[in-house]
């Protein structure tokens, strides 16, 4: 498995779920670069946001929140339909920051019919001193247990890290958390910092910064510490122009979305002849589901479908779609083959047609006591014609 993906989907079960655990490792393939943002994002809501829920419902588990009196389901606020565009994110985000140059920036926002119900962006920032990566995600919640994921409970941050929470006058938890992966003989410790704010209305705003341009652990450094110091990420997610945002997503709501019912049924429309698909595993979420598709269960077909509206398709394009295959029709098209580790392997295939239609499919071999040399049940161009057919558009 892509040792970027495991460190993304590793983290996000590790903060949420405070039992949840994959081997840390590191991102996406950065051509394909499906959200560095999202990499190290230290709460499991944040993967409802874009494709990223595919990956955890690859595995069929549900998402939680940790708090002292246990897991409990996060869920995410829908609304109206007014927007907050992935420039306008951007725009806010560079404001904030100290001079430097910026370089790799992206952002998908929120609202005026866009899937998406969590804000990102990410950029690489260099204030003279060397690059730095920077990755910023935002989510409105209306759970009663808001504060649990930003709360530095036992366990948190891992050994050798600090964690430091306030509680302001206005009811809102600043914690910022650093966290140290170690170095190899004569480099600085790879190091990657994270504030996140709360406040009382439920809106999470949060910003990771590395001491490298991928992040991670064994992430080669470009500089000593990441970019910004305690106070100035405090200072940025307090920036009361992030209240904008906040009020978007308040009322954002995804319009002319698939069902889940609606993508089940076209799935198993176009999985060719002699393959089967078993009973949904994946959590109730618009757009996404996740099947078995051999007969002892242990290969799993998971498929996220998003429509993306008007300018937020050129958002989605430079998140999920950088050095991807542009078909003669417009379409792109990013494919990924991972090799075995410990007997897991996955087929990832994505498309987004020039409408805005997006399809993510992504097997994943799931028996991990017994290798399939053979590899998953589905052929890498069985899943690519699987993603071009036409029925995800109708």
């Amino acid at each position: 498995m892509d040792t970027d993906f495991e460190d993304k989907i590793g983290d996000a079960f590790r903060r949420a779920g405070q039992g949840y655990d994959i081997e840390p490792q590191s991102l996406l393939d950065r051509g394909l670069r499906r959200g560095h943002a999202l990499r190290r994002r230290r709460v499991a809501y944040t993967v409802v946001s874009g494709v990223t829920a595919l990956a955890l419902i690859g595995g069929g588990s549900a998402l939680f929140a940790g708090g002292t009196d246990g897991p409990k389901q996060v869920t995410v606020v829908a609304g109206g339909a007014t927007g907050f565009s992935g420039q306008q994110i951007l725009d806010l985000l560079k404001r904030t920051l100290p001079p430097g140059q910026i370089s790799g920036a992206w952002a998908t926002g929120v609202g005026g019919g866009r899937p998406a119900l969590v804000a990102q962006a990410h950029l690489i920032f260099d204030d003279g001193h060397g690059a730095g990566s920077l990755d910023l995600g935002s989510a409105a919640l209306n759970d009663g247990n808001v504060m649990a994921p930003t709360t530095c409970t036992p366990g948190s941050p891992p050994k050798g890290g600090t964690c430091d929470q306030t509680t302001r006058a206005d009811g809102s938890t600043v914690a910022i958390e650093k966290i140290s992966y170690g170095g190899s003989a004569g480099k600085p410790a790879s190091l990657q910092w994270n504030v996140s704010l709360v406040t009382r209305k439920g809106e999470h705003l949060w910003l990771t910064e590395d001491n490298s341009t991928t992040g991670g652990p064994g992430a080669e450094t470009t500089r000593s510490t990441p970019p910004l110091s305690a106070a100035q990420l405090t200072a940025l997610v307090s920036d009361p122009d992030w209240s904008r945002l906040f009020a978007a997503m308040r009322t954002a709501q995804p319009d002319h979305q698939p069902s889940q019912a609606q993508v089940l049924a076209t799935l198993r429309q176009v999985l060719p002849a002699g393959v089967h698909a078993g009973d949904n595993n994946a959590m109730d979420q618009e757009g996404s589901a996740a099947v078995p598709v051999n007969a002892m269960g242990t290969d799993q077909l998971s498929v996220q479908v998003q429509r993306w509206p008007g300018e937020a398709r050129s958002e989605i394009a430079a998140e999920s779609f950088q050095g991807a295959n542009r078909l003669p029709d417009g379409t792109l098209m990013a494919v990924r083959q991972q090799g075995s580790q410990a007997s897991v392997a996955m087929w990832d295939v994505r498309v987004l047609r020039p409408d805005g239609t997006m399809v993510w499919l992504m097997e994943q071999q799931m028996d991990l006591g017994r290798p399939n040399p053979a590899g998953p049940t589905l052929s890498l161009d069985q899943l690519k014609a699987m993603a071009m057919s036409p029925k995800w558009t109708r």
